[in-house]
């Protein structure tokens, strides 16, 4: 097994570290850009509403 050599910044973490996080965090905020608060949600519900209405139906006829 290889080791590694990791630079260390004014603060003293690992500047790979830091870049793993500051990745996490800008893919947490194009999730939430993208996604508001709720939106899976409604969209799922009203999918759920219309397979119920369709199964419905066709139990009818």
């Amino acid at each position: 097994m290889k080791t590694r050599i990791t630079e260390k910044n004014n603060t003293g973490r690992n500047i790979e570290e830091e870049v793993i996080r500051t990745f996490n965090r800008l893919c947490a905020y194009i999730y939430i850009m993208y996604f508001p608060e709720g939106t899976h949600q409604k969209q799922r519900f009203k999918l759920n509403i219309t397979n119920k209405k369709n199964k419905i139906k066709s139990k009818c006829l």
